[in-house]
């Protein structure tokens, strides 16, 4: 089974409005601003294990 995440407020969200997980170590944390929202990396993590396959997707048009 395929379980899809959407990027923009699903996976990344506000650390004003949500839980975060930490952010990267420098210089990782300089080139990536955006936050996970907490428990996005373990959740994902675990359904892979089950044995889901897990997407990723966003409609924003991104740079980088």
């Amino acid at each position: 089974m395929r379980i899809s995440f959407d990027l923009d407020e699903v996976l990344f969200v506000s650390p004003k409005t949500h839980k975060i997980e930490k952010p990267p170590v420098f210089p990782f944390n300089l080139m990536y601003k955006e936050r996970v929202r907490f428990g996005a990396s373990e959740l994902i993590n675990k359904l892979q294990e089950l044995g889901y396959e897990v997407w990723v997707y966003t409609s924003s048009y991104r740079t980088d």
